[in-house]
């Protein structure tokens, strides 16, 4: 079983327009779709559309839309009661494709619902095989909030894998506490690499983008020799480098990426973990995360992709040196 745990829920809301948006005009929205966000939510969601087992943990008040959409879906999960508001993001999508992001501030959580949803984590790992720690604290969390989870999962639960995805000061405390944590599997963007570890902007993503990618996979050994097992960089929804002791893997999509309801980055940790948690080779979880992040989702399910969606054979994967 797979266990996603989101600190900061959200409901994302994302709305299709007819055209272009026009400024201080009104703008017909011709569809919407909305789901229950926060990226372990994102991830369970996809997990359970696929017929994976996973159960999802978070903070959420006991009657909001946000708990009815994850009943309705029926993704088994556990709350820990607050008293909200859930957060909205709002997605606008013209005719191109182009989007345009609102965004409301985290949810708010005080020091002992952060340790009463610490205690809920450890509880349900006695049933997990991966915990998947993601996506933005509330502001009143301290910044190694996600290392004291993974301290207390050490102790109470040696065997379970750990797998992050964090940016900003959360990434940066997970990085430099690497040693006494030793995740699993470290899922971050190049631009986060780039700012957790004090790099100048763009010092990964410009040698990526013209080709050179030994700048990504030098950074990303240095945290695999600081304590991580796998590191998985994602530059953007098409491609993604993976990187351990022995193995260093670019995936490139090379076709359309489809419509989807839920973060792609969300998608590619759900494809990724899927496979790892089946026993695939890091080749086979890396196909499965970027053809999952490019698919496109059931209509039928508010866009989240399924794995009837997955275009596999668009993946290609080039070793590195």
């Amino acid at each position: 079983m797979i266990l996603t745990v989101t600190a900061s829920p959200y409901l994302l809301s994302t709305n299709e327009l007819d055209g272009h948006i026009e400024i201080g005009e009104a703008n017909k929205i011709r569809q919407v779709s909305t789901v229950a966000g926060g990226f372990g939510t994102g991830v369970a969601a996809t997990l359970f559309y696929g017929g994976n087992e996973t159960f999802a943990v978070f903070p959420a008040p006991e009657i909001s839309h946000y708990l009815r959409l994850v009943t309705l879906a029926g993704l088994p999960h556990e709350i820990i009661p607050v008293a909200g508001p859930i957060p909205m993001h709002l997605t606008m999508r013209d005719v191109e494709g182009n989007e345009t992001k609102f965004k409301d501030s985290p949810m708010p959580l005080d020091v002992s619902q952060l340790a009463i949803l610490r205690d809920l984590v450890v509880r349900r790992a006695e049933e997990a095989s991966w915990v998947l720690l993601g996506g933005n604290l509330p502001s009143v969390a301290p910044a190694a909030w996600f290392v004291d989870v993974v301290r207390s999962l050490r102790l109470y639960h040696p065997d379970v894998k750990v797998a992050i995805a964090a940016t900003g000061a959360a990434l940066r405390a997970v990085i430099r506490q690497l040693a006494a944590t030793s995740p699993d599997l470290l899922i971050v963007a190049a631009e986060e690499i780039e700012k957790a570890t004090e790099l100048e902007p763009k010092t990964l993503r410009n040698p990526w983008a013209d080709g050179d990618l030994s700048p990504t996979v030098a950074a990303a050994r240095a945290l695999i020799n600081s304590g991580v097992t796998e590191v998985v960089v994602t530059n953007k929804r098409t491609e993604s480098l993976y990187v351990s002791a022995s193995d260093a893997l670019l995936a490139s999509y090379a076709s359309a990426p489809g419509k989807q309801g839920v973060n792609w980055r969300e998608s590619f940790s759900a494809g990724f973990l899927a496979a790892s948690n089946d026993g695939k080779t890091a080749t086979e979880c890396l196909i499965n995360g970027v053809a999952y992040a490019n698919a496109e989702g059931s209509e039928w399910d508010n866009y989240i992709p399924t794995p009837d969606r997955l275009q596999a054979q668009h993946v290609v994967i080039t070793p590195l040196a």
